[in-house]
């Protein structure tokens, strides 16, 4: 692993290298408390379930990152915490889709993004359970396990699909007028429990975006440098939102973010 300065002096490639590599390490780790499932479960709230395994992989992440960058700033999902003397800060989900995890599904992920300028700058997303790993941003075309990734398809009028996520503390009534609002504008939805893993799948093409009713910045800035760099909208202004603050989100390409304007409409009326 590199050295101390490496923030300031590695190239875009270079840093997109030692991130992949710093996921990857962290999704593996994962991976063997997941094929063992031996792992104690504590809750954070309404279900909302954290593990040992979530906590043992962040506190990985924590210090590579520090090893690598040392000058840049660290929030994670689990209270990892480090000040940023660069104004760069990586955000992290040690494991995102936690109750997948525990219920043995493959849907969930190791989750890194750069926030930088006001941008999802560079993004990882690694799916251990599927053997998919995704890294791209702003200055680093989008790869999966090393290949390029196809341009987003054109959303299809006839055949109009959406990942949703809910979030634990949505609500009945809340979810229940959020389904009637995809209904009403005409897709066929999809739920993973799983924010990253959906924009893996929107990258892919098999849905045309996302809406959630509840996101952290940590579920979604690595897949979203990716899907920036893919030409994706969302509906996210980072300079101005709070970056531990959960929110109404919904990424996509332009023809789906106009399409889902009415959802988004409703949601923000409620």
């Amino acid at each position: 692993m590199p050295g101390p300065g490496v923030s300031g002096s590695s190239s875009p490639a270079e840093t997109a290298a030692i991130l992949e590599l710093i996921a990857h390490e962290a999704g593996e780790l994962a991976l063997r408390h997941f094929r063992e499932r031996k792992f104690g479960v504590e809750s954070k709230g309404y279900r909302d379930p954290v593990t040992e395994v979530d906590i043992a992989v962040e506190r990985h992440l924590h210090d590579r990152l520090r090893q690598a960058f040392p000058d840049d700033g660290i929030i994670g999902e689990e209270g990892a915490a480090a000040a940023s003397a660069s104004g760069r800060y990586w955000l992290a989900d040690p494991i995102d889709g936690t109750l997948n995890f525990i219920r043995g599904m493959d849907q969930w992920s190791v989750s890194i993004g750069l926030f930088e300028g006001g941008q999802a700058r560079l993004g990882v997303v690694f799916l251990p359970a599927q053997g998919r790993i995704l890294v791209g941003g702003k200055e680093v075309a989008p790869r999966m396990n090393g290949a390029p990734i196809a341009p987003l398809p054109p959303l299809d009028p006839q055949l109009p699909a959406v990942a949703l996520g809910f979030g634990p503390a949505s609500g009945q009534l809340r979810s229940a007028a959020f389904l009637q609002s995809v209904h009403r504008a005409g897709f066929t939805a999809r739920v993973s429990g799983c924010g990253s893993a959906s924009l893996v799948s929107v990258i892919l093409g098999h849905v045309d975006g996302y809406l959630s009713l509840g996101e952290s910045s940590w579920d979604v800035i690595g897949g979203m440098a990716i899907l920036s760099a893919l030409g994706a909208r969302s509906n996210l202004s980072w300079t101005r939102d709070n970056l531990c603050t959960k929110r109404v989100f919904a990424c996509g390409s332009e023809a789906f973010m106009a399409t889902a304007r009415p959802i988004l409409d409703e949601l923000e009326k409620a």
